[in-house]
Formats: structure tokens, sequence, C-alpha cells
């Protein structure tokens, strides 16, 4: 059977909870009257009403923890926006890619700018050609040789690059969780009915990887966003400068 979207709603509801076992086995604990928790059935219209709720609560938590767009520049304030918008509203693994958009895009164009300088109208051509050629390693060591960036801020950019950006733009699931494990996780014995508490890895199973990243994601999107930020607002004079 595949996906629709009365299963991503349930999901959406569901939230990062999840039990995992043979179907043969839920079915034993069911049948045997072990305690299985089931999303209670709702009409569309009412799981999107409660969906709205728990999103609504999301977003008064996180909307005063985000900082403002240092600049009107039209680019990267469509990018501020997108990302805090994500953040209100929990979408925290589009948030973080979104973070690293706004890092490359605004390296880059900092680079551009200082390099073209003396033009007064942005060259849309030259833009193009000059972003589509520069990876962001690339701009991470052009941005040094200009002497918009610092050693320390490099080196931070180039650990982004491999431990953020490359992870969450190949959804590279199993580096992202690597170092993650769930602590005295309750695991309910089919046969006997008994709970027992256990220590699992993330890697047991595919779908306590896709936990561990809902709940890891929650943690890095604040302090990337910071970063992100951080990156923004060092390079925005010499993006003025050059306007």
């Amino acid at each position: 059977m595949g996906d629709n979207i009365r299963l991503l709603i349930r999901r959406l509801l569901r939230g990062p909870k999840l039990a995992t076992g043979k179907s043969v086995t839920i079915e034993e604990a069911d049948s045997k009257g072990h305690p299985i928790v089931q999303i209670p059935e709702f009409t569309l219209e009412e799981a999107i009403d409660k969906l709205f709720d728990n999103r609504k609560k999301v977003a008064l938590e996180n909307i005063g923890r985000l900082s403002s767009c240092p600049t009107w520049d039209v680019q990267i304030l469509y990018l501020y926006d997108e990302i805090r918008q994500c953040i209100i509203f929990g979408i925290y693994g589009t948030a973080i890619i979104l973070c690293a958009i706004m890092i490359e895009f605004t390296l880059k164009y900092a680079i551009f700018s200082k390099r073209k300088k003396e033009n007064v109208d942005f060259d849309s051509e030259a833009w193009k050609e000059f972003g589509g050629k520069m990876t962001l390693r690339l701009a991470i060591e052009a941005a040094k040789k200009e002497k918009l960036i610092t050693d320390e801020m490099a080196a931070s950019l180039h650990s982004f690059a491999t431990d953020i950006r490359n992870n969450y733009s190949h959804f590279n699931i199993q580096a992202i969780t690597k170092e993650y494990y769930f602590k005295d996780l309750p695991v309910l014995n089919a046969e006997t009915g008994q709970n027992e508490v256990r220590d699992i890895p993330v890697d047991f199973t595919p779908g306590f990887q896709i936990l561990a990243k809902s709940l890891l994601d929650g943690q890095t999107v604040w302090k990337l966003f910071e970063f992100a930020d951080k990156v923004v607002r060092h390079l925005l004079p010499h993006i003025k400068e050059a306007a």
C-alpha cells in the first residue's frame, strides 16, 4: 500500500514517537491485550485542526528566540524569512538545509561584491557565471584570500561544510546520527507483557535513525542558525560596500 495524505497527517500527529517490531510481534502483543498506543481516528478536518494547535504551541515557544534579519537586501532577507518560518513551525531539517544555503550564498555574494565593487549595477550574467563555478570550499578559501574572513572563521566554515552541509545535503543519516543512542528505552516483551529497559543504538533500525535525526535536528538548528547569522553579519559590510 502506498502513502497518502491521511497517513502523512497521522504521522505528523504522532510526532517523534515510534513503535518498532515485526508485524506478527505487534499483532501478538495486541491479541494478548498488551497496551499498544494508537492514534485515534479523526476526520481530516479534525486532524488538521489538532495539527495546527500543536504547531501553534511550537511557534509560540520558538518565535521569541529568533534573530532579526540584519539587512534589507532582498535575497538575504528572503533566506532569513524562509529559515525563520521553518523554525517557527518546527520544520527543523529544512531550516538546517536553508541555513547551509544562506551561508554559501552570502559567502559567494561577498566575494563577488568585492571583486566587482567598481560596478554600480548588479551584473546578473557575471554573477551566474561566478556562482556556478565556485564550490563552497573554494569560496571559503577565496574569502580568506580576499581577507573577508579570518583563519578561525575559515576553519569553522570548513568544519560546517564537512559535518553539516554535506551530510544534510546528501541525507547521510548514518553520519548525522552515528554517535546517538536511546538510553533507558522501554521495550515490551510480547510473550510476557513485561516492559524491559534497554540502551539501543540508533542503527538498530532505520526507523530509529529517522527518529534520532528528528530529535537532533531540533538541537542542531539553533546552533546552525546562530552560526549562519554570525557569518552573514560578518560579511554584510563587504556586501554593502559594493552595493
